[in-house]
């Protein structure tokens, strides 16, 4: 037999074909479901509510170094509650599982599977827990409550504790830094005054103004060296003049007279004229006279200078001037050195410049830094001794754990619904596995696929006393005339 797909009707006609099969599903299981439901273990549940409590001093006066969103804080102090430590404690102090010889590894995974935490909008949760003592339950709940909010304050104080010692250190650290870096900078400072970038107009100025006493200088250096030479002709002129006047001689005058007359002579007549060595006698006698008086008058010429007060206040003009020009030309030498010194500073400045900026800004992004890590601190003193005093965020019980009455499992209207879902389910799943497992033809479509010709009528089932020998249905199928 070849299948093919149900639709809505058939289904339809398999539930009027089988419903009592599903009834009697229907009226069996769902009685004995509920029966073994009502028999289960009862379990219990108790709740209690936790409300976060914002921190009694504004947010502006002191912002708490604790801080963060609810499922986070919670998270944190859920694992710290569900320690093994702190189950263990409320385990023992409560006898919670009786004499139950379970290891206490089993109690406590037992016991953490049961505890339930659920937030409740942004500051609120719920705590709870399930248990088969209504009594123990509660109990169970009440110091998981009071170990919550004890933890909670706990963790606070340690963070808010955590928190400033971890500044602390930062500081301390931050600050060795900070005067390395400082007196970095100050020696660099000090080992490269006078190129710093402040003072680059200063050495601007200071240059310009050696420029122009070093112009003047040199104007100055030039027109005293003009005066000394001027000066030195002048003395020169008048020792020459001086020297004329003491070779100005009436021996030398008549020496020249006799020495011409002679040549006169001795052009026109020989050596024995009269005259001529007559001539030639006095003029030998006028020259010892000359020679004896030039030696006695020897020193007569520097006398004379010695004692002219004209050469002398030119000597004096002259030395005055050779000390001014001497002066100036080490003035001069000096303001070179200045210049030199200042020209050099400024063309420094800008390499000196980009050194301190890179000192500058590490140094400024430390200072910043260390203020910022300050007054972190003493927020952080202040959130410490904010929790401390419990005036900071906390938690606080709104409503304590109540004893339940009522089990929380089982629910008998679940079990009802659940058995009834059962007996229902089963019953079609009975009904439809009989359907598949029947073989022969259910319907005309099946018997056209298997034999590949058309219905031309079917018969409806009837039923009979005598026992049944076939099939229900009985499909006929006539071939029709071409």
């Amino acid at each position: 037999m070849q299948s093919s797909q149900f639709t809505i009707k058939d289904y339809i006609d398999i539930f009027l074909q089988r419903w009592r099969l599903i009834a009697v599903f229907i009226l069996i299981i769902p009685p004995i479901v509920y029966l073994i439901g009502l028999k289960l273990p009862k379990i219990y549940r108790s709740t209690t509510l936790i409300l976060i409590e914002q921190q009694q001093i504004s947010l502006e006066y002191i912002r708490p170094t604790v801080g963060a969103r609810i499922e986070e804080q919670l998270q944190t102090i859920s694992q710290q509650i569900m320690s093994r430590s702190l189950i263990e404690r409320v385990i023992i102090a409560l006898n919670v599982y009786g004499s139950s010889k379970m290891p206490m590894e089993s109690k406590v995974d037992t016991m953490r599977s049961n505890i339930e935490i659920q937030v409740r909008g942004n500051n609120a949760f719920t705590l709870s827990f399930k248990g088969n003592e209504p009594e123990t339950v509660m109990k169970v709940v009440n110091m998981l409550a009071s170990l919550f909010t004890e933890e909670n304050l706990k963790v606070r104080e340690q963070q808010a504790a955590g928190t400033s010692e971890f500044l602390e250190n930062e500081l301390k650290l931050i600050k060795g830094k900070l005067e390395a870096k400082e007196k970095a900078l100050k020696e660099y400072k000090t080992q490269y005054i006078g190129e710093l970038p402040e003072q680059q107009q200063a050495n601007l100025a200071s240059l310009n103004r050696f420029q122009l006493e070093l112009q003047t200088t040199t104007e100055a250096l030039r027109a005293a060296e003009d005066r000394m030479v001027i000066i030195q002709r002048q003395a020169e002129d008048r020792k020459r003049e001086l020297e004329r006047q003491v070779e100005t001689n009436p021996l030398q005058n008549r020496l020249d007279t006799l020495r011409t007359q002679l040549a006169d002579l001795q052009s026109r007549y020989s050596d024995k004229y009269p005259d001529i060595p007559r001539l030639k006698r006095e003029i030998k006698e006028t020259e010892e006279k000359l020679k004896n008086e030039m030696e006695s008058k020897k020193d007569e010429p520097r006398a004379r200078l010695n004692t002219d007060p004209l050469y002398q206040n030119m000597l004096n003009q002259f030395s005055n001037i050779e000390f001014e020009v001497l002066t100036l030309k080490e003035r001069q030498k000096s303001i070179l050195e200045q210049a030199k010194l200042y020209q050099q500073r400024v063309e420094n400045t800008p390499a000196r410049e980009q050194q301190l900026l890179t000192l500058s800004r590490d140094y400024d992004n430390l200072k910043a830094n260390y203020n910022s890590l300050l007054n972190r601190k003493l927020e952080a003193q202040l959130s410490e001794n904010l929790e401390k005093r419990q005036k900071g965020e906390r938690f606080r019980i709104v409503d304590p754990a109540n004893l339940p009455q009522v089990p929380y499992w089982p629910d008998k209207k679940m079990i009802l619904l659940v058995a009834l879902m059962l007996g229902a389910g089963t019953g079609f799943g009975t009904v439809f596995l009989i359907e598949f497992m029947i073989s022969g033809f259910k319907k005309p479509q099946e018997v056209e696929d298997a034999i590949g010709l058309p219905v031309f009528a079917t018969i409806p089932n009837f039923f009979s006393s005598a026992p049944k020998k076939g099939l229900n249905n009985i499909w006929f199928s006539i071939k029709r005339n071409k």
